[in-house]
This record gives C-alpha cells, structure tokens and sequence, in this order.
C-alpha cells in the first residue's frame, strides 16, 4: 500500500484542471489587489450613503414644509369662508376699526394700565 503524501500527490499532477490556482489566488499581490478593490468599494459606497442621507434629509424638510403649508392653507380657508358670513365680516370689521352700527355706542376706556 501507498503512503497518503503519494497519493495526493499523484492526483494533483493526474488531474488537468488544477494549475496551482490557490498558490496564486493566495499570494500577496492578488490579495493586495483584492483589499485595493475593496477599499474603492467601500469609499464608493459610503459617498452613495452619504448622498441618500442627505437626500433623505431634504425630503423630509420638504415633507415640514408641505404639512405647514397645507396647515396655513386650511387656516386661510377657514378664514375665508367665516369672512364670506355676516357675522364673520361684521366681527372683522369692528376688530380692526371702531364702528358701531346705528343705535350703538362706543365706549372708550381711556388711562387704565395694568397692574403688575
């Protein structure tokens, strides 16, 4: 019987297809070459991210903005439809001048302060 170091010897050399590829695959310039590769990666993929974030950010500044603007738009709505009643025009009208209709008196309160 054959010792086991001659056998595995006599396969590697019976067998065509293997041509030392791990001696190459494992030797310092592919593996230098290899973490190069890796490292260009990396940094591309870290700038990638750091665009998404930032996109992600803007968006979502976007996204405050819209909800105020929609908030401030319901308001104005809401202002507008309480000027188009009566009594919505006439609660605007004497908050900003003083008018009074016929028959009413204005009553002016003149040198009161508060008190602190």
């Amino acid at each position: 019987m054959r010792p086991i170091q001659v056998r595995r010897n006599e396969r590697k050399s019976d067998n065509p297809i293997y041509h030392g590829w791990r001696r190459v695959a494992y030797s310092w310039p592919v593996l230098i070459l290899v973490a190069l590769v890796l490292v260009f990666m990396g940094r591309a993929s870290y700038r990638v991210y750091l665009r998404w974030d930032k996109a992600r950010i803007e968006r979502n500044e976007a996204e405050a903005r819209y909800q105020a603007e929609l908030a401030r738009q319901v308001k104005l709505e809401n202002n507008v439809a309480r000027l188009k009643t009566e009594r919505g025009w006439e609660e605007e009208l004497r908050k900003n001048f003083q008018v009074a209709k016929p028959g009413e008196g204005v009553i002016m309160i003149v040198g009161t302060g508060t008190v602190r």
